[in-house]
């Protein structure tokens, strides 16, 4: 089963590479969302990622590794060969929306209630509790363990995008009653070209509450 599907759209000059989180959805049918959002047209690239590693492994069986998967996005950016790049995701695919956006220095990223930390160990350290009872379980802890040493510097988001690479903006999306997304988001508040957004919601699915309320189109045009 592949775990990268790449798509050319009727409106090459735009990508859009969307990130799913641990369900293998953006918390609805990808159809909806690019929709919605205005990418319908635009050729896209949906990721999801089995191991549950916040992408830090790849994305077996097309690109088993997190450098073989760095290289595929540059792979088929180059073909694609698109004038503007925007990176989405939810969850811990808002983590890897921001961190590989990142690396290839797109233009634009959308992260929605993303996570700021791949690792148990920080999570355990802030006292995240929510987090640790709803999303990690045992496994986890081992799971960790297969991380390549020379990338557990990318566990630590907000440690990696306060360097900046000045190109990529990114907003983090949140509603401003989930007290536990709002945490989280506030960690990347001294991150330069991060942008906190604060809708008026309480759910973790922020970007089904945007959808639901018509307002996914205008976030992805800056309004």
């Amino acid at each position: 089963m592949s775990n990268i599907l790449v798509e050319t759209g009727t409106d090459r000059s735009r990508l859009l590479i969307a990130f799913t989180g641990f369900q293998g959805a953006l918390t609805m049918a990808p159809f909806d969302f690019f929709s919605a959002s205005g990418h319908l047209g635009s050729s896209r690239i949906l990721l999801r990622d089995p191991t549950h590693l916040m992408y830090l492994t790849g994305c077996p069986p097309d690109a088993p590794g997190f450098l073989p998967l760095l290289e595929r996005l540059r792979k088929e950016i180059d073909l694609l060969s698109p004038q503007r790049i925007t990176c989405v995701g939810t969850s811990s695919g808002g983590y890897a929306a921001m961190l590989f956006g990142h690396l290839l220095e797109v233009d634009r990223v959308h992260a929605f209630a993303p996570s700021a930390f791949a690792s148990v160990w920080m999570t355990i350290q802030r006292r995240d509790w929510q987090q640790v009872r709803q999303r990690i379980s045992p496994r986890h802890f081992l799971l960790e363990l297969r991380i390549p040493w020379s990338l557990w510097k990318y566990r630590d988001l907000p440690g990696v995008l306060r360097q900046g690479n000045g190109k990529t903006r990114y907003t983090v999306h949140v509603c401003a009653q989930n007290e536990h997304d709002m945490k989280r988001a506030g960690y990347f508040s001294d991150c330069p070209q991060v942008e906190i957004a604060a809708h008026e919601c309480n759910t973790h699915q922020v970007a089904k509450h945007l959808v639901r309320e018509g307002k996914l189109l205008s976030v992805f045009q800056d309004s």
